[in-house]
């Protein structure tokens, strides 16, 4: 087994796609391709379901990436924890304007390791002037001509009803969702903006209860009935989601994160949390079980 390789299965299993990987690496897609299969001859076993333009881990593959994730994010962190001490004194000013729970959260994580490290977060913040800040995190986007772009993650929204409802199946059409009410994410959050580009794009004009940014009372208006929850997928892989049903609608919206930097600002402490953010994926795992309205 090789180091690459073994990136390779686990980029795998997140994306569901070889072609996702190879482009993350730059390299052709029957090299990611390949590269798995000797893997899987080398451990006798399948780790993947192949489908027509997909992919699906089975159970060796989930038993095999339990082993490696671990392993995996500790040899990733080398060269931050042999990274020599920060001289840079800059304070980071960062506007994060999509999985804000997530991304904060990764902030604190950060922070505790170098409490020495002075960062200034702006959330959500509708200011079309964003040229003082080193770092933008926000879903992909082309407003930023100026600044260089990430692309840190992609995760599928959903839907969110109380267990039991009509539509709590595994998928549903979007004709499904006609006269249905929803709560809905606030105004100027990336789940907003994401959920308004499908409804309209499928020609459904929801109708909202309310916009709510309060996480306890968006979870009682669901579960009380008042109308249907939006979010994204990885946030409801936590025993959080006991009470509710995650319903997938074809073509609903992907949300893609990325970093926006500009080049030079990008050295010291800027360039130390930029490294820690866009290759750690502390985010995406379930340590930060919310449901997510940004």
């Amino acid at each position: 087994m090789e180091l690459l390789q073994l990136h390779y299965f686990c980029d795998s299993a997140k994306y569901e796609s070889f072609a996702k990987v190879a482009q993350k690496y730059m390299v052709p897609t029957p090299s990611v391709a390949s590269s798995i299969k000797r893997l899987e001859k080398e451990l006798n076993c399948q780790l993947f379901d192949r489908y027509p333009n997909q992919i699906a881990l089975n159970k060796n593959g989930q038993k095999l990436l339990n082993i490696l994730a671990p392993a995996i994010e500790k040899i990733d962190s080398i060269p931050l924890l042999l990274s020599e001490s920060l001289q840079d004194g800059r304070e980071i000013n960062i506007l994060i304007r999509a999985m804000t729970n997530e991304i904060t959260h990764c902030i604190f994580e950060y922070k505790k390791r170098h409490p020495e490290v002075n960062i200034n977060i702006t959330l959500n913040h509708p200011e079309e002037d964003y040229h003082n800040y080193h770092l933008v995190i926000d879903e992909k986007s082309d407003i930023y001509n100026d600044y260089d772009q990430y692309d840190v993650s992609e995760t599928e929204l959903i839907l969110l009803v109380p267990k039991g409802h009509p539509l709590g199946k595994d998928k549903v059409n979007y004709s499904d969702l006609h006269n249905k009410t929803f709560v809905y994410p606030a105004k100027g959050s990336a789940v907003h903006r994401a959920s308004d580009q499908f409804f309209a794009r499928v020609g459904v004009t929801p109708n909202v209860a309310f916009y709510c940014d309060d996480l306890s009372i968006y979870k009682k208006s669901i579960l009380a009935g008042i109308g249907i929850g939006i979010g994204r997928r990885h946030a409801y892989t936590s025993p959080v989601s006991k009470d509710f049903d995650v319903v997938q609608v074809p073509w609903f919206v992907s949300q893609i994160l990325s970093i926006y930097y500009k080049p030079q600002d990008l050295f010291g402490n800027v360039k130390h949390f930029f490294d820690f953010i866009a290759y750690k994926d502390f985010f995406l795992k379930e340590e930060f079980p919310y449901i997510a309205l940004s």
